[in-house]
């Protein structure tokens, strides 16, 4: 059910985990465009729209979020990665956080939570076999020449005179599609 219809509740602070996985879901609710969704699509994240007006939402409650900062290509398996679930970080596998008793994360407690780790070890290996399907596929970005001309640009003659035209890095007149 679309949250869109209901008033947002302001001044608040949420302690629930929410990630940046969750900002299309939670738009697409607000604006209430859910059903435009196409039945193959989906997302990751989920929408944080009854939070948002003020409404429990349970699902927050042992949801485990990844994240991971290699910003390569083709990730490796758990380097450079953190599994979050409520106050719990569980980074490269190895090392076990409170945030609530240490939110430095100076004290490494996995030894002491042998069950959490491998359950935070799994929704790691859960979300792993979702992403990595797409490591083998490229993105192509497409210069669209035919765009540009259509725009009144295409090369570096886009009739601005501010502009160098001797620059071949005109980058105003490039347009980036996906394909």
């Amino acid at each position: 059910e679309s949250s869109s219809s209901s008033p947002i509740t302001p001044g608040r602070t949420v302690s629930e985990l929410v990630s940046y996985i969750d900002f299309m879901p939670t738009i697409l609710d607000l604006c209430g465009l859910t059903a435009l969704v196409p039945p193959n699509r989906s997302f990751h994240g989920i929408s944080l729209g009854p939070t948002i007006h003020g409404w429990e939402q349970p699902e927050l409650w042992h949801r485990s979020v990844v994240v991971d900062t290699q910003r390569l290509a083709r990730p490796v398996k758990w380097h450079r990665s953190c599994v979050m679930q409520r106050q719990w970080r569980l980074v490269n596998q190895t090392e076990l956080y409170n945030l609530e008793t240490d939110p430095s994360q100076q004290h490494n407690i996995a030894r002491d939570f042998p069950e959490l780790v491998r359950t935070l070890c799994q929704a790691y290996e859960d979300w792993w076999d979702l992403v990595s399907t797409q490591f083998a596929l490229d993105t192509h970005f497409v210069l669209d020449d035919a765009a540009l001309t259509a725009r009144g640009g295409g090369g570096n003659d886009d009739g601005n005179e501010n502009d160098d035209d001797d620059n071949d890095d005109d980058y105003d007149d490039i347009l980036l599609t996906l394909s």
